[in-house]
């Protein structure tokens, strides 16, 4: 018997988190980017799931402001969340790039959450994704035949 076997699971272990997904169960994935609170840049990547369950993995970032007003917002907010993990752990180096959440605003029993320490993770991530979903979706089509499976679109959004 020849033949290649069908990925069934995508697996992404970053930072000492891993993520685990039924290729079957995914319904979407996307990346966004947005501000938030005037504070922060968040790159994400979303993977909705037929459960209604929503994996979310994003990176965070200062946002730039010539005002020292944000600068001290985000300076400040480093330093607590820095508190805070040295606090919980006693070891701060290894949860760098914990999920921070404040109940009940940002907890949901149907979002799974993980925190990347490198922007490009996001971009890589989503590349892995979408190949093991083309791969999945189109393992009856010959190799060469795999990319057509997408329509694909791009616009450019002016300011």
């Amino acid at each position: 018997m020849t033949g290649k076997v069908k990925t069934l699971f995508w697996k992404a272990t970053v930072d000492n988190q891993i993520a685990f997904v039924s290729v079957a169960d995914v319904e979407s994935f996307g990346i966004q980017e947005y501000a938030v609170d005037n504070v922060a840049y968040v790159r994400e990547l979303t993977i909705s799931l037929k459960s209604r369950n929503l994996v979310r993995i994003y990176h965070v970032e200062p946002r730039n402001s010539p005002s020292g007003y944000l600068n001290d917002v985000v300076e400040n907010f480093t330093e607590r969340a820095s508190d805070v993990q040295a606090a919980g752990s006693g070891d701060a180096g290894q949860r760098a790039n914990a999920v921070i959440k404040s109940y009940p605003t940002t907890t949901h029993k149907e979002m799974i959450e993980y925190r990347v320490s490198k922007k490009q993770t996001i971009s890589d991530l989503y590349a892995h994704l979408e190949q093991t979903f083309i791969d999945y979706h189109a393992a009856e089509l010959v190799e060469a035949q795999r990319p057509q499976t997408i329509t694909e679109v791009n616009v450019e959004s002016s300011q």
